[in-house]
């Protein structure tokens, strides 16, 4: 009967119906503790409709999680762990990559090491690694002359470049004068006659032989290059 589908309200679960019988699946009764109809299943009680707030609404398109972040976690799809927040700067990325590009950056992947250095690099046609061996060649084919202030346009042997300001050019050496290359020992007697507008030496040091006198005449001087000393007479 009735009576023994429906047990009325109670504050537990009960364990016989109200005739003192054992209870039948199906059973139903009202706990006044939680509030809420209980089924019996045949072997438990368990509620017997879900409250409407434990619902989710269509409507609230999702809005109405308990806890958003917990549901993307347990869905596998964390923020920055299983996917990627939005961004612009990948926005505009994604719109310009292209397959070509992914190639590209897939073979540099595949090549690249933690110690690569220039040697693992191809040499172009026209622009050439440069190397001790070039360089030296290069230099020893080079001309003063191309030097960007050096100009020696009609230079002559016994001229010097003297700087005029703006470039070195030709020029007399009328400002140094050597006036006894290699004899260090002077076995005859001689005058030097010096000039004031040129720098006059003897590569010393010298020797002036017993009974030759040397006379240094004129307006200058004359040093003596003795090594790193100079000796003025």
């Amino acid at each position: 009967n009735f009576d023994d589908r429906y047990l009325g309200a109670k504050s537990s679960d009960p364990t016989v119906d109200n005739d003192g019988n054992s209870l039948i699946a199906g059973s139903l009764y009202f706990s006044t503790t939680d509030e809420i109809m209980k089924v019996y299943t045949g072997s438990t009680w368990v509620d017997a409709y879900a409250a409407g707030n434990t619902f989710l609404a269509k409507a609230n398109n999702l809005s109405d999680l308990q806890n958003a972040g917990t549901a993307r976690t347990n869905l596998g799809v964390a923020i920055g762990s299983d996917v990627q927040a939005h961004n612009t700067v990948l926005d505009n990325t994604t719109a310009t990559y292209t397959t070509a590009l992914n190639t590209k950056l897939g073979g540099i992947a595949t090549n690249a090491t933690n110690n690569q250095n220039t040697d693992s690099l191809n040499e172009g046609s026209t622009n050439l690694y440069y190397t001790n061996a070039r360089a030296d060649a290069r230099i020893a084919a080079a001309s003063i002359n191309n030097l960007s202030d050096v100009d020696t346009t009609g230079i002559s042997s016994g001229q010097i470049l003297k700087y005029d300001g703006t470039n070195f050019t030709a020029a007399d050496d009328s400002s140094v004068g050597l006036v006894n290359e290699q004899t260090k020992t002077i076995a005859t007697t001689q005058t030097i006659t010096t000039d004031s507008t040129k720098y006059q030496w003897l590569y010393g040091p010298i020797t002036i032989a017993s009974g030759v006198v040397l006379t240094v005449g004129g307006n200058g001087s004359l040093d003596v290059v003795n090594y790193n000393n100079f000796i003025s007479v």
